[in-house]
């Protein structure tokens, strides 16, 4: 579940939810400049499901003892996250394996910098994550071989599959950026530029907008980084854009919660399936 404070409450707002919003954001990508991955179905239904062995934690939720509140998704410890991520990357895998393929990809991607796109953050220093990285890099791998038709060039296949995975981290991180930050009040033009991914354990968000760093254009092409700020409320512009539509709208599912300490996870469970899940249109405009 992702997590972060507005004033006197909480935005709560489940992973598979998540999922959809990033979904919403691949149906528009691809223009002049940025190409959308292909095929391009099974890159649909990745960011659309890449989150999706959250599901069984979002549904408890889990309980953030210190702080008396449902767990941000980076505060689950790593054996539970693990063990809950494994079954949502087998369920894409049963249903599409191109798509299972760029989902174990994503999932050690996670562990090992974005395999570059974190400006060099150095592999997570897990034992866990260190033997996920591994079972899934095999697994993808030889997946990705049985995939390749032999009638294309193999190089042409591989640039095509790591430009998707890039394109899906980039809308991974743009839904973040829907889902934790408030989107009702403007970014302040004061505040550094953040990369999104360096924010994401933070429940009280920092001020000001957000970088993605190298975002694919092409297969084997340049990488740009985008620059995402609150311009106005409920509208969000991403300079340069890489949608179809000078502008778009996508709706955000949030479950809003009184920011106070719970005695227990049931009484924080309870609050959280309380709260109606409630959509928050929010318009997507270039820069």
């Amino acid at each position: 579940m992702l997590v972060s404070a507005r004033g006197e409450r909480l935005a709560c707002v489940p992973q598979y939810e998540h999922g959809r919003v990033a979904r919403a954001l691949a149906e528009r990508w691809g223009n002049a400049r940025f190409a959308m991955g292909e095929p391009r179905e099974p890159l649909l239904l990745a960011a659309e499901r890449h989150d999706d062995g959250w599901h069984a934690l979002d549904d408890v939720p889990a309980l953030n003892h210190e702080a008396g509140r449902p767990a941000h998704f980076l505060e689950i410890p790593l054996p539970h996250s693990i063990a809950a991520y494994a079954g949502g990357v087998e369920d894409v895998y049963a249903q599409d394996r191109h798509a299972g393929v760029l989902v174990g990809m994503h999932w050690s991607g996670l562990y090992s910098g974005r395999f570059g796109l974190q400006g060099g953050t150095p592999p997570l220093d897990a034992a866990a994550a260190r033997v996920t990285v591994r079972e899934q890099e095999r697994r993808w791998h030889e997946t990705a071989f049985e995939l390749w038709d032999h009638r294309t060039l193999r190089s042409d296949f591989y640039a095509q599959l790591w430009h998707s995975y890039e394109v899906l981290q980039a809308l991974d991180l743009l839904s973040l950026f829907l889902c934790l930050l408030d989107v009702e009040h403007p970014s302040e033009e004061s505040a550094p530029a953040l990369p999104m991914a360096s924010t994401l354990r933070e429940v009280e968000q920092p001020p000001g907008a957000r970088t993605v760093a190298s975002v694919p254009t092409t297969p084997g092409g340049e990488h740009v980084e985008l620059i995402v700020r609150v311009v106005e409320p409920f509208v969000v512009a991403v300079d340069p854009s890489p949608f179809e539509t000078a502008a778009f709208t996508v709706e955000v599912p949030l479950r809003m919660l009184a920011q106070r300490s719970y005695a227990s996870g049931y009484a924080a469970a309870e609050a959280y399936h309380a709260a109606r899940l409630t959509p928050v249109a929010v318009e997507i405009v270039g820069g």
